[in-house]
């Protein structure tokens, strides 16, 4: 297996951080940064950086920021022809505020664009997605677009899936029954489950009458559960608490990583454990 195509978002993250404890309802010093991000985008980026080949599908807008995040693509050997300009709407961003410990205190993102790509869209570029084996899509699409997706896989192409978040999971509820492998933390697969439980426990519900579906739930410190075909696990993190400088971008690392070792034709279980190792050294440094 090799070629793995993100279709989803890219904007870019504006992060501002704080030494000293947030207060709400006033002004609190903060340094900023400006980098590329975007679920879709980091998971490639971590991709290419493995040296798997892989590719973009998603909308910018016709505007300095979207043209200068297809140049990146481009130069970190991301293929881009299936990257779309609209008309109308601004290139994504996204704004999060990290606290003195290095854990999130809030964000806000302005990614209307990320719903743009249409039922039509895939279509019109079905024949250039059937050139990737591995398809990687994420609940900041559209609900119908992520639908549409499961419909249009080819046989024998990898459907990988992300929950992004509690309030945009159940965006996969449609295309789950197409997919073959599933990350999402505790919160968004109680979501997807309808129920609570141990991240275990809530992977088995959601495998559960799905012969070819893999689910991983990440439990933040505790490691992570896999269930899937021939596989009930619980991973503990090698990493330890005190070495966390920062939570950003640690869910994509886990899944770039574990998509380049499955790409390399590593089992799940090893693979699902390089994406941990990935995901640990992203939580040691800072930014995604």
């Amino acid at each position: 297996m090799s070629g793995i195509l993100c279709i989803g978002g890219i904007n870019w993250d504006r992060i501002a951080r704080t030494d000293k404890p947030v207060v709400l309802g006033t002004s609190n010093p903060v340094t900023g940064s400006q980098a590329p991000g975007g679920v879709a985008r980091n998971v490639a980026t971590g991709l290419a950086k493995s040296g798997a080949k892989v590719g973009f599908c998603g909308y910018v807008g016709n505007d300095i920021e979207g043209r200068e995040l297809r140049q990146y693509l481009l130069a970190v050997g991301i293929d881009a022809d299936l990257l779309r300009i609209h008309s109308k709407l601004p290139t994504a961003t996204y704004n999060a505020l990290i606290g003195p410990e290095g854990r999130l205190v809030v964000a806000w993102a302005d990614m209307a664009v990320h719903e743009a790509l249409t039922p039509d869209d895939i279509d019109a570029s079905l024949d250039r997605m059937k050139e990737w084996p591995v398809w990687f899509a994420e609940a900041n699409l559209a609900p119908v677009t992520l639908g549409h997706i499961g419909t249009r896989k080819p046989e024998g192409t990898l459907l990988v899936l992300d929950a992004v978040s509690v309030p945009k999971a159940k965006r996969l509820l449609s295309v789950l029954p197409e997919a073959d492998l599933l990350f999402c933390n505790r919160d968004e697969a109680s979501a997807l489950a309808h129920g609570v439980g141990t991240g275990l426990e809530l992977a088995e519900t959601l495998v559960a009458g799905r012969r070819n579906l893999t689910v991983v739930v990440t439990e933040g410190a505790d490691g992570l559960a896999i269930a899937g075909p021939g596989i009930r696990e619980a991973l503990t993190p090698r990493l330890r608490l005190e070495d966390i400088t920062d939570e950003t971008g640690a869910g994509d690392s886990l899944i770039a990583g574990t998509l380049s070792a499955l790409a390399k034709g590593v089992g799940m279980m090893d693979a699902v454990q390089a994406g941990m190792d990935a995901a640990g050294r992203t939580l040691t440094k800072i930014g995604a």
